[in-house]
C-alpha cells in the first residue's frame, strides 16, 4: 500500500514539473532578446562639415584699360 501513495505523489510532481518547466521556457524566450548586448553604435565623424554653395574660382588677367590703349 505504501506504493500507492508514492506512485501518486511522484504523478502529481511530475505534472507540476512539467507546468514549471513550460513556464520557464516561455519566460526564457521572452527575456533571451533582453539579455543580448544592443547594436553597436556608429561612431560619430571627427571634423567638421562646410555647407555653403561652390565658388567658381579662377585665376586670370585682369583686364586693364591703360595697357590696351598703349599697343
Amino acid at each position: 500500500m505504501s506504493d500507492v501513495p508514492s506512485a501518486a505523489s511522484e504523478l502529481m510532481i511530475d505534472k507540476t514539473l512539467l507546468v514549471h518547466d513550460v513556464t520557464l521556457r516561455e519566460v526564457l524566450q521572452k527575456l533571451r532578446p533582453l539579455l543580448e548586448p544592443p547594436p553597436p553604435q556608429p561612431k560619430p565623424e571627427i571634423g567638421f562639415d562646410v555647407k555653403e554653395d561652390a565658388v567658381l574660382y579662377r585665376a586670370g588677367r585682369r583686364h586693364n584699360p591703360a595697357r590696351s590703349r598703349m599697343t
